[in-house]
């Protein structure tokens, strides 16, 4: 607990394993402003591209388009 909120804390080790086991060896994080969204790539040049730009504008069909930034998921 840290602050009353309950903190969670894997090893290196667990951590490598849960993405083996998950599938989540090109996977990045899109952050929203209030969301975010697990994005799952086949592919080391899709992965290499959305990480190593790090902001995208997504066009919605609302008119409006959204900031969204990508995170590595560790």
């Amino acid at each position: 607990m840290v602050e009353g909120v309950p903190q969670i804390k894997w090893t290196e080790k667990e951590v490598s394993l849960m993405n083996q086991l998950e599938d989540l060896e090109f996977s990045v994080i899109g952050k929203f402003t209030s969301k975010h969204i697990l994005i799952r790539l086949s592919k080391q040049e899709d992965y290499v591209n959305l990480i190593s730009k790090g902001t995208f504008y997504i066009n919605c069909r609302d008119g409006y388009a959204y900031l969204m930034r990508t995170l590595i998921n560790d």
